[in-house]
């Protein structure tokens, strides 16, 4: 059989490479041990070709995948689910090679590379991982059409066959893309998918937290504004809100229990003009959507509501890139009333933390008793007080506040936010904190704004009876172009600067930067936003707004595209039997034989074929036949098809040709009666 025969060592030495094509995607993710394993086995099974050294014996090769369960077991504590179960699929791979010798390993490691493909897509569905993805698939293809192949035609015809293949299947594909009814949540997360994620965004906050996440220029939304676009000082984008504090390190509840139930403290009263918008999220493992302040809850989609801190949450994990239509009133006022055990929330500190922090707000308290005074004066302390904005503050003690207020007064925006809301709840003033982001760049392609990791910002909110929560930030009171501007216009104030990478410190680097997030733009709104949302909008227009038209449609869509994909095939088998003088005898021959009954089945080769009816020919009938099958069989499968041979082959075919009409007299034994088919 045609899977046992060897495998050449041409045919090796072009899997290999594809083999790591496929896996390299994988190896960012997975332990670095493993990709040293699978990068050794596949450079010592092209060493072991090249210089033929034999494979290890069925003993090594059982010992070696013992080896890898125990270290898949030893990394991940288990050998199933979506990272180990991909991590144990890796080494499975790489392992094959150490056995592969014969066509039927071939084909079963092809196989199984097909289906890593599809485990990329579980961790990451950019348009890089599609682009390399497609790459991958038709070098994988070319090799299967290499390996059906009786007369090897040369890697640029499998290429090129493979790539023919993969456009007859696009416009199927887009049908199905489009027409199949989609489902809510992401098509290809699943639980336990939190390393999927890709926002550092933290439900908590201590010192350098945010510092270390600012480093980052990758993006953590998109947004597209549908008319006025508010000032780069008023875009605050909210996430978590955190209550309570151990000194050192904020919560949005307390340790051990749930978080609040929603109170009169986010109520929101809609005011001035509203501001619509289209978020495009990145895939993260917080629920939180990070809206503009502020959302009032009548305005939200079904599946997004208002958390305590008046923050917008998902009630599905947001695993994937998804794009919700919001709006937002920057004016409106977010509380109506704030009593008992709310106030008393909002006012907590820890005991016997920070006590230089507590005299001081204990004598601004006396000093001034208003709210809003009190936090101007904080402000003012912040402005005059010798506080620097800095991406590398010094290490904080125990009573990390004091250690900030009194002695280091150099930090970033959680240091600013954290000690501003220990100040107000320690003059008695409700206060909280709240992360998010500040800021948006608009890109340099394209009508949207780009909000990244490096925007994540820190800021505070007190209450004040009558006016509810008010935001305050007093990063603003120490680095003003941090909310005027960007981060890194304000750590030029101080000759600091991020590490960015080059396509951010080069002018080359940041226009195909611009364009390629352009492309991902466009590709997460139309392709990894398409749910089931925008595919209703999409399709009402035309009519299939509902499942069964959506079903009706795509059923006749794809009876249409296969009429037109068989048509393709038969014209182009047509056309090649036309141009090839061997097929063109060959089909006259079979012709003249049906018309005795005589003719080949659908499912036969031509030498199945002629074992079938040998039976029924004769004399020089027989010899006709027989010349022109062999004929036949040398010049289509067996022989290089140069000019000269076809031509030698062409006329032994015609000569025999000639001779096939005596079928019709003598030559044959007598005529097979066909089979009943009943």
């Amino acid at each position: 059989m045609a899977e046992t025969k060897p495998l050449p060592r041409e045919r090796l030495l072009r899997l290999l490479p594809v083999v790591a094509i496929v896996l390299a995607p994988h190896a960012p993710h997975l332990p670095p041990w493993i990709a040293l394993v699978v990068g050794a086995l596949i450079l010592w099974r092209a060493a072991a070709a090249l210089r033929a050294w034999p494979l290890p014996g069925r003993w090594v090769r059982v010992a070696l995948t013992v080896a890898a369960f125990a270290g898949v077991w030893i990394s991940f504590g288990r050998s199933s689910g979506q990272v180990a179960g991909t991590a144990m699929l890796t080494l499975m791979i790489a392992l094959k090679l150490t056995e592969l010798n014969d066509r039927r390993g071939e084909m079963v490691v092809l196989l199984l590379l097909y289906f890593t493909l599809f485990t990329h897509f579980l961790r990451d569905q950019a348009l890089w991982t599609v682009l390399w993805m497609l790459v991958a698939v038709v070098l994988i293809t070319a090799l299967l059409i290499d390996g059906q192949r009786l007369q090897r035609a040369g890697w640029r015809a499998d290429l090129s066959a493979a790539g023919c293949l993969l456009l007859l299947a696009l416009p199927l594909m887009l049908v199905l893309w489009v027409l199949f009814p989609r489902i809510s949540g992401p098509l290809w997360g699943t639980p336990g998918a939190s390393d999927s994620a890709r926002t550092g965004m933290s439900e908590t906050m201590s010192p350098g937290d945010i510092a270390s996440l600012i480093q980052s220029d990758a993006v953590a939304f998109r947004v597209t504004f549908d008319g006025a676009v508010p000032e780069k000082r008023a875009r605050y984008w909210r996430g978590p809100v955190l209550w309570f504090s151990d000194g050192r390190t904020w919560y949005p509840h307390r340790r051990g229990l749930g978080p609040p139930e929603r109170d009169a403290s986010a109520d929101l009263a809609p005011q001035g003009a509203a501001i619509d918008y289209q978020l495009t999220l990145e895939p993260q493992s917080l629920p939180y959507v990070f809206a503009l302040d502020y959302a009032p809850p009548g305005t939200l989609p079904a599946d997004l509501q208002l958390d305590a801190g008046a923050a917008v949450r998902s009630t599905a994990p947001l695993r994937a890139t998804t794009r919700f239509p919001l709006r937002a009133y920057p004016e409106a006022r977010l509380g109506t009333s704030l009593r008992g055990a709310l106030r008393e929330r909002a006012l907590q500190l820890p005991a016997d933390v920070n006590p230089r922090t507590r005299a001081l707000a204990a004598d601004w308290r006396r000093q001034t008793p208003q709210a809003v005074a009190l936090a101007q004066r904080a402000l003012a302390f912040y402005r005059n007080e010798g506080f620097a904005y800095t991406l590398s503050p010094p290490l904080l003690g125990a009573d990390s506040v004091d250690a900030f207020l009194f002695d280091a007064r150099r930090g970033f925006c959680e240091h600013f936010a954290g000690s501003f809301v220990t100040l107000m709840r320690a003059a008695g003033v409700p206060a909280r904190v709240v992360l998010g982001y500040q800021g948006a760049e608009r890109s340099q392609v394209g009508d949207y704004y780009i909000v990244r990791q490096s925007d994540a910002h820190a800021w505070a909110e007190i209450w004040v009876d009558g006016a509810g929560w008010l935001r305050i930030d007093p990063t603003a009171a120490v680095a003003p172009d941090r909310i005027e501007f960007n981060i890194d216009t304000a750590l030029e104030q101080r000759g600091e600067q991020r590490t960015l990478p080059w396509t951010g410190q080069w002018a080359v680097g940041a226009w195909l930067g611009a364009r390629w997030d352009f492309l991902n733009m466009q590709w997460d709104r139309w392709i990894l936003a398409y749910g089931p949302e925008l595919q209703r909008a999409l399709l009402s227009r035309v009519g299939l707004g509902d499942w069964q038209h959506m079903l009706l449609a795509l059923t006749a869509a794809v009876a249409l595209l296969m009429a037109v994909i068989a048509a393709l095939a038969v014209r182009t088998s047509l056309r090649e039997v036309a141009r090839d003088p061997l097929a063109r005898e060959w089909q006259r021959i079979t012709h003249r034989l049906a018309r005795s009954g005589l003719g080949p089945e659908p499912h036969e080769g031509p030498l199945a074929y002629a074992e079938r009816i040998r039976g029924q020919l004769q004399g020089d009938t027989l010899r006709a036949f027989n010349d022109a099958t062999d004929a036949y069989v040398r010049g289509r499968y067996l022989t290089a098809q140069d000019s000269d041979a076809a031509a030698v082959l062409h006329t032994r075919i015609a000569a025999a040709r000639r001779r096939v009409p005596v079928l019709f007299a003598a030559g044959l034994r007598r005529r097979p009666q066909r089979a009943d088919k009943s």
